[in-house]
């Protein structure tokens, strides 16, 4: 065999090992699931933990669990609508009562939270950067928390 063949022959080899193809490689990539569970678990228990004597929350009804049902929802923005991945929610201004919800945790997508000019108090979460590992601006201003 001739050195020139030898080389485009070895990679064809590889190339053949490391990618087989068999029926189980070459079926589609399975879709996202239709609503992102953990998203709706943390608005549901945000709206439930807050008091809200303003009703701004009253829009977050969870009856509709079409993909990109909750990115309706006032103060709820999300990556993409067919995909209900929170990635902001900003509640500035809404009048809420209560201590920061552990329910934050399961919108871990969120790059923005925003609940300033509120009535919230009590502490702040140590684990709330942990909770949202891709949290890149928070507004906590204009409450009454403390830590």
């Amino acid at each position: 065999m001739s050195p020139g063949l030898l080389l485009p022959l070895l990679l064809l080899l590889l190339l053949a090992i490391a990618l087989p193809l068999t029926p189980a490689t070459m079926q589609p990539v399975p879709a996202l699931p239709v609503v992102q569970e953990d998203d709706v678990r943390c608005l549901r228990g945000v709206k439930r933990h807050f008091r809200d004597p303003n009703a701004r929350l009253s829009s977050w009804t969870f009856a509709n669990t079409s993909a990109g049902a909750i990115c309706d929802f006032s103060g709820v923005s999300c990556w993409h609508p067919q995909e209900s991945r929170v990635i902001a929610l900003e509640l500035s201004g809404y009048g809420l009562h209560g201590a920061l919800p552990s329910h934050l945790k399961y919108c871990w997508a969120t790059t923005t939270l925003d609940l300033s000019n509120n009535s919230l108090e009590g502490p702040i979460p140590p684990a709330l950067c942990d909770w949202l590992p891709y949290l890149v601006t928070l507004d906590l201003s204009g409450n009454r928390l403390s830590n």
